[in-house]
């Protein structure tokens, strides 16, 4: 299966632009590629502000600073988990975030 085979993934407000983020992860025997990026779409993958500001750049092309990240979570913009000092992000959430800062017209 090829990445465009599999880069929309239901529930997300668009297409990826590319999947090789999820590379990061280590792949279970058996599993697709596509059920691969799913998983970790919904799960809280990211670990910090900064390897969100990488997945939105390398998933999406779209540049945010990890300060703006950070910042949407205190305003309530953007759901986080609060892990010790930092945040831990799902990409599904991340997705919402910037899908929701669209603007028409």
């Amino acid at each position: 299966m090829t990445e465009t085979d599999f880069r929309t993934i239901p529930g997300q407000p668009e297409p990826m632009v590319r999947t090789t983020w999820f590379d990061n992860f280590t792949r279970g025997e058996n599993v697709s590629e596509s059920e691969h990026v799913r998983v970790f779409w919904a799960s809280p993958s990211v670990r910090s502000a900064a390897d969100a500001v990488d997945y939105l750049w390398q998933t999406r092309l779209i540049r945010v600073e990890a300060h703006a990240v950070r910042a949407a979570v205190k305003r309530g913009e953007l759901t986080a988990l609060r892990i010790g000092k930092g945040f831990t992000f799902r990409p599904a959430d991340l997705d919402a975030w910037i899908a929701a800062r669209q603007v028409n017209g």
